[in-house]
């Protein structure tokens, strides 16, 4: 049976501290236990409403426009549909700004080689024409081009050396620069690249919606972190 009991001070110095809190405890009259960790779900739910919180900050109306004004609460379940949407938006524009930048890689890579299809490259092999492209210095050039074992092609030069077709390999005793030929031409590229910004634009609409309710975000990282504290006296007792 637990009974409420009347408020009692201690007083003692700070040396003899841990003598007093060993006495009471002996007494019964004092419980100490360690605070352990919430459930990881508690923890995870807010740490993720945190981290999402701040990145919406990238896109969230100027306070100082005369247009900008506060948003009413959202209901959980309304608030849980625009997080989920804005998650979505986040991870999407985190994967379409990794394409571009390998859209723009591979653009750089391939653009002093002209604008060609690799596609059509790739039916000449069908065919029986396997095409190799190689960069060569002046001299090995000459000896490719005068050696009737190999079938070589010479083109236009790039980044001011010597460039050829060959059907099939170079020899591994000639000294050369192999290109690798791409997925995607220049033109498919280009365009891959103005699809990602469009889709991004996409998103970054959705993102700025989201950034409007940021007095919901702060109730729910409240709710999230009462039930931490919560799950956390749970585990504690």
């Amino acid at each position: 049976m637990i009974e409420k009991m009347k408020m009692v001070h201690v007083v003692t110095t700070v040396s003899h501290k841990n003598e007093m809190l060993d006495g009471l405890r002996n007494l019964g009259l004092l419980h100490l236990a360690e605070k352990k960790s919430a459930d990881r779900k508690a923890i995870e739910k807010f740490n993720d409403l945190s981290k999402i919180s701040s990145r919406l900050l990238d896109y969230a109306p100027d306070k100082k426009e005369k247009t900008a004004s506060k948003t009413a609460i959202l209901s959980d379940a309304a608030f849980s549909k625009m997080y989920a949407e804005a998650k979505e938006a986040l991870d999407k524009k985190d994967r379409l700004s990794q394409d571009i930048s390998l859209a723009v890689t591979e653009i750089e890579r391939i653009e002093a080689w002209g604008n060609f299809s690799p596609a059509s490259v790739k039916e000449l092999a069908k065919l029986g024409y396997d095409l190799h492209f190689y960069r060569v210095g002046k001299t090995e050039c000459e000896q490719i081009m005068q050696d009737e074992s190999i079938k070589a092609i010479r083109l236009a030069s790039v980044e001011k050396a010597d460039t050829l077709a060959v059907i099939g390999k170079l020899p591994m005793t000639i000294p050369a620069t192999e290109f690798t030929l791409p997925e995607r031409g220049l033109e498919e590229l280009r365009t891959d690249i103005d699809t990602y910004n469009k889709e991004q634009a996409e998103c970054i609409d959705v993102l700025k919606n989201a950034a409007q309710y940021e007095s919901s975000f702060q109730d729910q990282m409240l709710k999230a972190q009462n039930e931490e504290n919560y799950s956390s006296a749970s585990e504690t007792m």
